[in-house]
């Protein structure tokens, strides 16, 4: 994809939340008003899968030189957001989002289930989301569990997540022990 392209689908994106921003709800009834607190939450939801790849590729390809130190502080400092929350962004791009291979191929993201539903806006981010377990689980199981068990944690869990507010998730040492097959 070109520079012109990128571009114009974040111009797009901003012009799109501008035009939502210059709406009057008045006349809806309290249904249609949930149906679009839903449409909102589903967007919120979906946002952080368009960084994931712009902090992997700086993780990957930009000198320290270049960011002007860490990878951390570079993006507290261009973002405005603290520097606790920087880390956290890069972890999450680092399990959510496309990976290269040394060779240059595309991979699948670490936790390939819980990506597709953050990109479909079915699973929330860190901390206030549901994400939460679904980030936190699969670290958890040990090693040495079956191969089965590392590979479907995952997706349970984002399955999981995916279905339930953030208060009704299990946590992630109970859901580790329950996958245990």
């Amino acid at each position: 994809m070109d520079r012109q392209a990128i571009t114009a689908a974040f111009d797009a994106l901003d012009a799109g939340v501008d035009a939502v921003l210059e709406l009057d709800c008045e006349a809806l009834s309290t249904q249609e008003r949930l149906v679009l607190l839903e449409r909102v939450e589903r967007v919120r939801r979906r946002l952080p899968a368009a960084e994931h790849p712009l902090i992997n590729q700086l993780a990957r390809q930009a000198s320290t030189e270049e960011l002007g130190g860490k990878l951390a502080h570079a993006i507290a400092e261009w973002t405005l957001i603290s520097r606790a929350e920087a880390p956290r962004r890069i972890a999450e791009a680092a399990d959510l989002g496309p990976r290269r291979a040394l060779t240059g191929q595309p991979l699948a993201p670490v936790l390939a289930a819980s990506a597709a539903a953050q990109r479909a806006g079915r699973l929330g981010g860190r901390p206030s989301g549901s994400f939460g377990l679904a980030g936190s689980a699969p670290s958890r199981i040990s090693t040495s569990s079956s191969c089965t068990t590392r590979m479907f944690a995952g997706p349970m869990d984002a399955g999981l997540a995916a279905s339930r507010r953030p208060c009704m998730l299990p946590c992630g040492e109970t859901f580790a022990a329950a996958a245990t097959f």
